[in-house]
């Protein structure tokens, strides 16, 4: 919301020429009207006041009377609403394109009066606002019906998932407002404020092309009884947010918003695909992206399609490369460029919700497949994405990240990341710190000029095989040249039954050992490498092999394990014996380098759980804020805050209230974030 003033101010001129009389004032029902004469005289005859009115300096129009909030009809269908694409929210008033228009007025107080208004004008034009604040007004009212709404700014995303695309013209504005005069700084940035939009919504279905809704609605609030801080920015706010529950409230625009038979039937096709056998490597975590760079890159291809171009990852060298569905589009064929060679490509399958699809071409056996990694990515772990953006000339650029957050749309998981993502991008691989795949690139946000915003998505490596069905043919995880082990002195051995077999105790259990690390059953794994270790002597070669996965490898994936469930005080419970253990180890330094990763990622989980509670109490902070706004006092209850709260889905169960005194005007408030386990001490008046 704070960018909403700079957008409105930008498109606005005063004038202190002469206007036209029109008259504010509230009926006994508490509805705000205007009109070009008084109200009324109601005393004659009866002991009913004529109400009190306020004379507003406009251009002697009558903008409107009243806007009645209507009840917005909620969403109540077994399945979830068709997700509705907010692309667009624009500022195009009747009669601008070519000349000025006077909208309302601005004053600064004098004392507690507002006199002297002068003129409030629309420079000519229109005014693209789809990246301010207001455009989240719309989408919390719609949320609140039950209804699925993201906004336009993300590609790929939102175009893959929804077919409903949602646009909106403000036609009509009337904004007065009154700024209080800045004798102290508290004074800064209070009004008084009165605001109408009039809004223009066309629906239309992003494949037919067909419009489905023209409407208009209307929103109005009237905030002039007293200064508050953002008053005239909260009061557009609220209009427009009254406006789009009054489009609720049209029944002809609700049915838009079941899905169809054809809705139902597209979603049941994303799991009718056979299963599909690849020979996939997945990774140990014992190299680096830097060692691995050169065959990473081999590994990433760009897919031409028409005018335009894609990235990809090979996933095995029989020939078959794994992107984004979008970037395939309706094309059974491809031109897919692996080491600058062009290869024609087939689309065998595309899951359009998930958003990926596998191209086959012939052998690869020339090029690199990539190693996909077997270990959960956890916030703060450095990421790198491989792929070619803007143009094909720049195939094979690489940038660098952190994976930032786990995110949930529309059912389906994403990691956000920071690292630089552009159009071209889409598909492309992305590899975790030891050059293992972890996800393909999918989408970013960016400004409607282009520019990117650092805010980009990712879809996990698992997900995206699991949606087309993809498989492993046989398990090549432990495999590693035991020839290549003994000649590389900074590579930790790992251990497979070739390597445990002179015992087949011994490696019957290590292997349900490992079966059950697998699994995630650490105490099942634990209890079986026990068992192996039983069966073999310090004399036998096994012995060390067994205790190394004992003490350092098992340890350390179930510290990972616990790291992606946020619980940084059992991880580092895990991780202090195995650096006891690694004192005398000769292969201490590789190792210590894991363990460092870990205690670092620990550092980051604890910084990040304490910016996310902050974030949790500033919100909580900003609804007694818009409470005060609406109702001119905070809860003077325990009570009342608490239901006040409970309002909210977000914040159910996250705050125990520990204190709490009110009279009204201001509040001291002390709350336990249950979630992450912080106190915080809010406070205002």
């Amino acid at each position: 919301m704070k960018t909403l003033i700079p957008v409105i101010i930008c498109s606005l001129l005063f004038s202190t020429s002469t206007f036209g009389e029109v008259y504010r004032w509230v009926d006994d029902q508490g509805r705000t009207h205007y009109g070009d004469k008084p109200p009324e005289d109601k005393g004659k005859g009866n002991n009913k006041r004529t109400p009190a009115y306020d004379r507003v300096d406009v251009d002697g129009s009558k903008i409107f009377s009243s806007v009645d909030q209507k009840r917005p009809i909620r969403y109540s269908g077994k399945e979830k609403s068709r997700l509705i694409l907010f692309e667009q929210l624009h500022i195009k008033l009747k009669r601008s394109e070519h000349k000025d228009l006077e909208i309302g007025s601005y004053t600064k107080a004098k004392g507690s009066l507002c006199s002297q208004p002068e003129r409030l004008v629309w420079v000519a034009g229109f005014k693209d606002i789809s990246e301010s604040g207001l455009m989240s007004d719309v989408i919390v009212a719609f949320k609140k019906e039950n209804y699925r709404m993201i906004t336009g700014n993300m590609f790929s995303v939102s175009n893959a998932s929804s077919r409903l695309i949602l646009t909106a013209n403000v036609t009509r504005l009337r904004l007065d407002y009154c700024e209080a005069i800045k004798r102290y700084s508290k004074a800064k940035g209070y009004e008084k404020a009165a605001a109408y939009v009039k809004i223009k919504w066309t629906l239309s279905d992003r494949v037919t092309k067909k419009i489905l809704y023209k409407g208009t609605s209307a929103g109005a609030v009237n905030a002039f009884d007293r200064f508050r801080k953002n008053g005239m920015q909260d009061a557009v706010s609220q209009a427009i947010a009254m406006a789009a529950k009054n489009l609720l409230a049209d029944q002809y625009f609700v049915e838009h918003m079941t899905p169809s038979a054809e809705d139902k039937k597209l979603q049941q096709q994303v799991t009718i695909y056979s299963e599909i056998k690849l020979a996939l490597k997945y990774g140990d975590s014992r190299s680096s992206f830097k060692k691995e760079v050169v065959k990473l890159k081999r590994a990433a291809v760009t897919i031409r399609v028409g005018d335009g171009h894609g990235s990809g990852v090979i996933l095995d060298k029989k020939g078959y490369v794994l992107t984004n569905a979008h970037v395939v589009g309706d094309n059974k064929e491809v031109i897919v460029i692996v080491n600058n060679l062009e290869l024609p490509g087939k689309v065998m399958r595309a899951d359009r919700r998930r958003d990926v699809a596998l191209i086959q071409l012939n052998d690869l056996s020339s090029a690199e497949n990539a190693v996909i990694s077997k270990a959960k990515l956890t916030e703060g772990d450095t990421i790198y994405v491989i792929g070619t953006p803007l143009d094909e000339s720049l195939s094979n650029t690489i940038t660098k990240g952190i994976y930032s957050a786990h995110r949930e749309h529309d059912g389906l998981s994403f990691y956000q990341t920071d690292a630089a993502i552009n159009p071209g991008n889409s598909g492309g691989p992305v590899f975790n710190d030891h050059g293992e795949l972890v996800a393909i690139s999918v989408a970013g946000v960016f400004t409607r000029s282009g520019a990117s915003l650092n805010v980009n998505y990712l879809i996990p490596i698992d997900s995206a095989l699991d949606s087309l069905n993809l498989k492993k043919e046989r398990d090549v995880s432990h495999i590693i040249d035991a020839a290549k082990n003994a000649t590389d002195a900074e590579t930790p051995r790992r251990t497979t039954a070739s390597v445990v077999g002179t015992n087949k105790k011994a490696t019957d259990f290590y292997l349900q050992g490992l079966e059950q690390k697998r699994l995630e059953n650490f105490g099942q794994a634990r209890a079986k490498l026990q068992l192996a270790l039983q069966q073999t002597n310090k004399s036998e070669n096994e012995y060390q092999i067994i205790q190394d996965e004992l003490n350092i490898e098992l340890p350390l994936d179930e510290a990972r394990y616990y790291l992606q469930a946020h619980d940084e005080v059992k991880v580092t419970t895990i991780v202090q014996p195995v650096i006891g253990y690694l004192k005398n180890h000769p292969k201490r330094l590789v190792y210590m380098k894991q363990v460092e990763q870990i205690l670092n990622s620990v550092k980051y989980l604890k910084k990040s759980k304490g910016i996310a509670s902050q974030q949790n109490a500033e919100s909580l902070k900003r609804i007694m804020k818009q409470y005060y706004a609406r109702r001119g006092e905070f809860p003077k209850t325990e009570k009342e805050l608490v239901d006040l709260i409970d309002q909210f889905q977000e914040f159910k169960g996250v705050f125990d209230v520990r204190s709490y005194s009110s009279n009204g005007e201001k509040y001291n408030l002390v709350i336990y974030d249950r979630k992450f386990k912080k106190k915080h001490i809010l406070e205002d008046g």
